[in-house]
Parts: structure tokens; sequence; C-alpha cells
């Protein structure tokens, strides 16, 4: 903890940030961020009754932990981005149109003044 800087002490002597409170704290941003108690429960190390019969595949492992990083970071400004459908749409046409800008830039002009005319005759 001393490595950490996190020093500072209650009225009563104790630590008011000790390895436990940083394990409270992770378990339940992930509980909070994936909405699934067991996969914070198993990341904080509790042992859960039968828990031999919930096992996750890696692949959903890897989804869970990245959708939960931005919870566990210790700064006040958090910014989330949900993993979506409607944002890899976008990120998809803002390639494309990165890609056509880069097209029309090394196209020299006479020949981009034909291009657009040919276009605009059909």
């Amino acid at each position: 903890m001393k490595k950490l800087q996190f020093t500072e002490r209650k009225t009563n002597g104790h630590l008011k940030k000790n390895i436990h409170s940083i394990r409270a704290f992770n378990m339940t941003a992930l509980k909070e961020a994936t909405k699934d108690p067991d996969y914070a429960h198993g990341y904080g190390g509790h042992k859960k009754y039968l828990e031999q019969y919930i096992r996750l595949p890696l692949d959903r492992q890897i989804q869970l932990f990245k959708q939960s990083e931005p919870h566990l970071s210790l700064y006040e400004d958090r910014i989330v981005i949900e993993d979506n459908e409607r944002i890899k749409s976008i990120e998809a046409k803002l390639e494309k149109y990165e890609m056509l800008d880069k097209l029309i830039g090394s196209i020299e002009q006479p020949k981009l003044e034909q291009l657009l005319k040919n276009l605009s005759i059909k």
C-alpha cells in the first residue's frame, strides 16, 4: 500500500484504502459493467458453490473484460462506449469515406473533372 501511496488513515487508525477495498471496488465495477455477478465474483477470486459447472469460453471472458475495462478506471471522468452494431456501421462508413477522400486527393484535377462529368451524365 505504501508503494501505491495509499497511506491515508481513518480516525480509528485503519487505512482508508486497503487491498480489500480495492478488490471490492473492482468486483462492484465488473458487476455493474457486465450485469453478471458470477463473472465479478470469479474475477475477484471468490469460490462459489458448484463453480465447476459455470465455464466461460476464452472469447466470452475477453469480451466481458473489454466491456468492463472503462468501469475499472480510478479517474473521476469515465467514457464508456458500448460496442454495438450502430457504432460498427458508422465506423465502416467512416473508413469508406476516408478511403474515398484519399482517392479523390490523389487524382489529378483534369482527370477528376472528367470523372465528375462522366458521373453527372449517367
